[in-house]
C-alpha cells in the first residue's frame, strides 16, 4: 500500500501552487492589462 500523506502532501501543495498562480494573475496580471486598455483606449 503506498502512504496516503505523501500523495496528500503532494496534491496540497500542486493545489496551493494552482491557487497562488490565480491569485496571481487575478491581481497582477489583470490590472496591468486594465491599465494598458485604459492607456491605448
Amino acid at each position: 500500500m503506498p502512504k496516503a500523506p505523501d500523495h496528500w502532501i503532494v496534491i496540497i501543495v500542486v493545489d496551493s501552487m494552482v491557487l497562488v498562480n490565480l491569485v496571481y494573475h487575478i491581481v497582477i496580471v489583470n490590472p496591468m492589462v486594465l491599465i494598458v486598455l485604459n492607456h491605448y483606449y
